[in-house]
């Protein structure tokens, strides 16, 4: 998907005007990271990655993750999702958004 180009804190990149390029990984970064509620146009979205940081790597744990994972990246608009846990605590999301 096509769109602002932002830094990690939010603030537009500017290279003489706005930079557009593809955000999907953008999108992955900020749906991790927020918790569900944050995003006020769609109160369910958010993973919060924070929550399981100190979490066991339990199986259960890890359902859970790639769930909640799955759910919010469909409930975004990606395709093709990939959600890795192999490397626990590393999570790895990939996905497009397609249109």
């Amino acid at each position: 998907m096509k769109g602002i180009l932002t830094d990690d804190n939010g603030f537009v990149i500017l290279a003489g005007g706005f930079a557009s390029a593809d955000i999907d990984n953008q999108c992955l970064k900020a749906i991790a990271l927020q918790s569900p509620g944050h995003a006020g146009n769609s109160p369910y979205l958010g993973i919060n990655l924070r929550k399981y940081i100190n979490a066991p790597g339990e199986s259960k744990v890890l359902n859970q993750l790639k769930r909640t994972a799955k759910l919010n990246m469909k409930l975004d608009g990606f395709e093709d999702r990939e959600i890795d846990v192999k490397e626990y605590p590393v999570v790895r999301l990939k996905g497009k958004i397609y249109g």
